[in-house]
């Protein structure tokens, strides 16, 4: 993958992680509005999403979570359920994955930096 089209990965990624989006959204093509326009990203590949959400979780800078028997409940998932979940693309659904992104705190506090070089190459 040209290194461009692996940073707007990574990038769209990132963007779904502070939105705390279900995990089926990740393959989706994303409208980005901004000052100047709109701009369209992916589709991409679950498999592509999942090889760098794998390496974001084993590194500790994501989690998964959802929501428990009551609606104010969340329930986060271990590192190893997180692992399974995201290795398994045949499961991102809508009508089958009930699973969110979310940052851990390691995550929050790390730079852009780190981000790309722990989603390594894609690909």
């Amino acid at each position: 993958m040209p290194e461009r089209e692996r940073l707007d990965l990574v990038e769209h990624l990132r963007l779904l992680l502070d939105e705390e989006a279900p995990l089926w959204e990740a393959p989706l093509e994303a409208t980005i509005v901004t000052v100047d326009g709109s701009i369209k990203d992916g589709p991409w590949s679950a498999e592509l999403c999942a090889s760098v959400l794998v390496r974001w979780i084993q590194s500790g800078l994501v989690g998964l979570y959802r929501y428990g028997t009551g609606s104010d409940s969340v329930v986060d998932l271990s590192r190893d359920e997180a692992l399974t979940v995201a290795e398994d693309v045949s499961q991102w659904r809508p009508d089958s994955c009930d699973v969110f992104l979310c940052l851990t705190d390691r995550g929050a506090s790390v730079s852009d930096d780190v981000w790309r070089q722990v989603a390594g190459p894609v690909g």
